[in-house]
């Protein structure tokens, strides 16, 4: 080959080359636009990553905020509870005192009654016999002075001796029933 022959096939292979070049150039602008777009939107993602940390972050002071409510919820509901075992037991404390106290009070009652019915009945009867017999001492204070005072004291101290045994006997009775 000769000398421009050569130089033509050197010069097209030099435009062949610049073509290609050319082409690589557009193609190497083409990735650098690309690559900034890729670099944008890599920016962008990791703007979000940081987003989403700071939410993740967010979130997890929020959850163990409720987790220390939740604990605080769980303490208190424990005393409730402890609280209100604390007041049934002082309930049925408090019912059995007040079953002890009606019990207490309804014996009360029946020797109220009983001294009621002393009183009314062997009182009276004794205020009127000593009314009847001071009548009839005065009468014959000068017959028998010494006789009737005896029988009175003497009808006085019976009555007093028939209450007694009718105490004793209801209390005997009372102690009969309590021990059945």
């Amino acid at each position: 080959m000769t000398d421009s022959e050569l130089l033509l096939a050197i010069h097209q292979n030099m435009q062949t080359m610049q073509t290609d070049m050319a082409e690589l150039k557009t193609e190497v602008g083409e990735l650098k636009a690309d690559m900034s777009g890729l670099k944008m939107e890599v920016n962008e993602l990791k703007a979000d990553v940081s987003e989403l940390k700071t939410e993740v972050s967010e979130l997890k002071t929020d959850v163990s905020e409720l987790k220390t409510n939740v604990q605080n919820l769980q303490s208190e509901t424990q005393m409730i509870k402890t609280n209100l075992k604390v007041l049934e037991s002082n309930v049925k404390m408090m019912s059995t005192e007040i079953q002890e106290i009606k019990l207490e009070t309804e014996n009360m009652s029946h020797k109220v009654i009983n001294i009621e019915m002393v009183l009314e009945n062997q009182t009276n009867y004794n205020i009127r016999l000593l009314a009847e017999n001071h009548m009839s001492l005065v009468e014959k204070m000068d017959k028998a002075v010494h006789v009737s005072k005896w029988e009175a004291l003497n009808e006085i101290k019976m009555n007093l001796l028939d209450v007694r045994v009718e105490k004793l006997e209801k209390g005997f009775q009372e102690l009969k029933t309590q021990i059945a």
